[in-house]
């Protein structure tokens, strides 16, 4: 078909107009459509649980640690006027089984943490009014969750600290490293300090200063089994650390990625690593999933 010059300019007008149909815009348009989405970027995300365990099952719940024998299982414990018995739940909070364990009184359990030989470890290091000169971490093997022992189970270590200088202090996270164990001291007014135990003798151990992190009142911690990652919280920030130990003991924390939640939630007193994602959960057992992509865009949660 022959076209005039006035027929194609005619054209190519009309389906330069036409093209805003099909998906152009304006400068206008783009500039409210880019306002619109960067709002909704920054629209903070809530803080909302994944679960809930069952609160007349777990009363004040201080500790928790994903199983390396049963997968999809965590171990959790309550703390001080609770019974000396561990609970074993998985991710939607249900209740699996229930272990006493013999020998090992409950006046102040804080954390638990797991090694990669089948052994959990309890600290008994809570001390929040500086009543107590020692502090203990028993070593039990890991129950059968499916299959519990019914007379419940006994330690099979029991290590006994002291504090340096007599300076008493409480202590709310526990984690170990291959065969070392260690805790955080809560030191006023905002210090939190790493102290490694060391055996001097049989059941007998001296602490030594391995870092100092920056999150001060620390009411929890974890090492993930591949032991690159550190995390500890309190009751309003999650954080993670690339986790090194030198050949003197000392400890590096590097590259932290902080998350925030709000405070009045329920005081996050438990946190362990599932997998590369973090499980922290409250002490009235709402349980929580954060991922490494939180912790890289460092998220802020908001209130429900």
């Amino acid at each position: 078909m022959k076209c005039s010059m006035t027929t194609i300019a005619a054209l190519v007008v009309a389906a330069f107009a036409g093209g805003l149909a099909f998906g152009q815009t304006d400068h206008g348009s783009l500039a409210r459509q880019s306002s619109s989405e960067k709002g909704k970027s920054k629209r903070p995300r809530k803080w909302l649980p994944i679960a809930t365990a069952d609160p007349d099952r777990l009363h004040e719940t201080s500790g928790i640690v994903a199983s390396r024998k049963h997968p999809g299982v965590f171990w959790t414990h309550g703390d001080s006027g609770n019974d000396p018995k561990l609970i074993a739940i998985d991710i939607d909070g249900k209740v699996l089984s229930e272990v006493t364990v013999n020998g090992a009184p409950n006046t102040d359990w804080e954390d638990i943490c797991v090694d990669n030989d089948g052994n959990l470890y309890i600290g008994d290091i809570g001390n929040n009014h500086a009543m107590f000169p020692a502090r203990y971490v028993y070593r039990i093997p890991e129950p059968d969750p499916k299959n519990p022992p019914t007379d419940g189970v006994s330690s099979t270590a029991r290590w006994r600290y002291k504090y340096p200088d007599d300076r008493r202090f409480d202590s709310e996270s526990l984690f170990c490293d291959g065969e070392s164990l260690y805790v955080i001291a809560n030191l006023p007014p905002t210090a939190a300090v790493i102290y490694k135990l060391t055996e001097v003798g049989k059941g007998r151990t001296q602490l030594d200063v391995v870092a100092k992190p920056g999150l001060p009142f620390p009411t929890c911690a974890d090492l993930s089994s591949d032991g690159s990652q550190f995390v500890m919280a309190n009751y309003s920030t999650a954080r993670i650390y690339d986790f090194q130990k030198f050949d003197d003991g000392t400890l590096s924390l590097s590259n932290p990625r902080t998350v925030r939640f709000p405070t009045g939630e329920g005081a996050i007193e438990s946190v362990c690593f599932d997998g590369t994602d973090v499980i922290a959960m409250s002490e009235s057992g709402k349980l929580y999933r954060l991922t490494q992509e939180d912790f890289k865009a460092q998220v802020q949660f908001a209130r429900p």
